[in-house]
């Protein structure tokens, strides 16, 4: 194989490995989700296992909205993100809510906070979310 190609052919295999090798990196901010998710972080349930049930059985509900759920109690973090959460993320997130302290927090594809609570409400959240204007593009363009 001539040289240029063996080149190319590297350089692809690179490109290939790096562009996976980001998408397995845990997340350790909150920009790691900024324009591609929005986020249902969960301070200090005192439902944890419960919370986590209805977030599973939500599966379908939750893709479909590009939604990541991170549940952060004192001793654990759960999440449906399959590449994990970092500890800095924890840090992060703990101190970025730390004069709420506990809740469930809805973050928007912009970043910024668009509800909190004190106990998790799927439709509640879901309802929300499908009154956004970037939702409604979304939905309008899975329509076409």
């Amino acid at each position: 194989m001539p040289a240029s190609k063996t080149l190319t052919l590297l350089c692809l295999i690179f490109s290939l490995l790096n562009a996976e090798g980001k998408e397995l990196e845990p997340i350790r901010s909150f920009r790691d989700l900024e324009w591609s998710n929005r986020v249902i972080l969960i301070l200090d349930s005192k439902n944890a296992e419960a919370d986590i049930q209805k977030l599973t059985e939500a599966k379908q509900a939750i893709d479909e909205r590009d939604l990541i759920w991170i549940l952060i109690n004192e001793r654990s973090v759960s999440s449906n993100y399959k590449q994990g959460i970092d500890p800095s993320f924890t840090k992060l997130a703990k101190r970025r809510y730390e004069k709420e302290a506990k809740g469930v927090f809805l973050i928007g594809k912009d970043g910024g906070t668009k509800s909190k609570s004190t106990q998790l409400d799927l439709e509640t959240i879901f309802a929300l979310i499908d009154t956004m204007p970037m939702r409604i593009q979304e939905m309008e363009a899975d329509h076409q």
